[in-house]
């Protein structure tokens, strides 16, 4: 059986994120989630900035005046792991991340960039989602997958694009995190791990009468 989404619905493929196939003004609202994954620090090719500038650029320009971005990146490294084999394969991740041009920790640069694309607005936040909660089934069960998920998503999608299975992070990051639930559930504190990904979330409205 094919599933089908709406009868808006469509998939359009672009060269990269700082070329878009679609005139000026042509969206109220666009939704940003992967940009770490897919964007170096870089100049982007065919253009005079970095592939992040270039790219929210390019975003300004297809939205509609007043339109609004919605944004989520995530840092590579973790805040303050406990354990050896997970901080070791964050520091690897993060290490080869910055040697092939891309932004190990985009949460820290990422909001100064919107002022100088046209964005106005800008409301945001910054969340830990913990590893571990030291009660099943907690918020922070939920929040250890979600971070965990993304960050593997992350990984898989370099090692395929890099085409190095010396990397290897997308085959690591299973049992670095088995071991890390195992250890810091364990630890008998009964307080919450301090071990979290960093996510940056929000969003931002392109200023009333603003083109590029």
């Amino acid at each position: 059986m094919t599933h089908r989404g709406p009868s808006n619905h469509r998939v359009v493929t672009a060269p990269n994120t700082w070329t878009l196939p679609f005139p000026d003004a042509t969206f109220d609202v666009v939704s940003a989630r992967t940009l770490h994954m897919l964007l170096r620090t870089g100049k982007a090719h065919g253009a005079d900035m970095n592939e992040y500038d270039a790219t929210l650029a390019e975003i300004t320009r297809v939205l509609a005046p007043g339109g609004v971005l919605h944004f989520s990146l995530m840092d590579a490294t973790l805040t303050s792991p406990t354990n050896t084999s997970l901080d070791m394969l964050a520091g690897d991740f993060a290490h080869a991340l910055t040697a092939f041009g891309y932004d190990a920790k985009p949460t820290k640069h990422f909001i100064s960039r919107l002022p100088r694309a046209g964005f106005v607005d800008i409301k945001r936040m910054r969340l830990a989602l913990p590893l571990y909660g030291a009660k099943a089934g907690s918020a922070t069960d939920m929040t250890g997958m979600v971070g965990s998920m993304d960050w593997e998503r992350w990984m898989r999608r370099f090692d395929q694009e890099q085409g190095r299975v010396a990397f290897g992070f997308a085959s690591r990051v299973g049992d670095a995190l088995d071991e890390a639930w195992a250890s810091e559930s364990g630890n008998g504190s009964g307080s919450e791990a301090t071990t979290a990904w960093t996510v940056l979330m929000g969003c931002a409205r392109k200023a009333q009468g603003r083109f590029v």
